[in-house]
């Protein structure tokens, strides 16, 4: 019998630039203080309406193989070279 492990790393969006107004009140209706508010901010990574999925990894270890996908960032420099 194999094993199949998966890694799925998230992280948080950025509260303030990626949300309107109406999805914060939306998404912060529940919190009753200040420290609610930031520790709801802060774990945004945990959350699926406040994080994204940037690398999912699957891994089998009898055979010592496995595969990864990955978000590249929009910020990325190309390093193909041609010529």
């Amino acid at each position: 019998m194999q094993s199949l492990v998966f890694d799925i790393e998230t992280v948080p969006l950025s509260f303030d630039e990626s949300f309107d107004d109406t999805q914060k009140e939306y998404l912060l209706r529940n919190c009753k203080t200040e420290e609610e508010i930031e520790t709801q901010k802060r774990f945004g990574d945990l959350n699926p309406l406040l994080g994204r999925i940037v690398w999912i990894v699957r891994y089998i270890p009898e055979s010592k193989k496995g595969a990864a996908l990955y978000l590249a960032s929009h910020d990325a420099e190309d390093t193909n070279e041609e010529g």
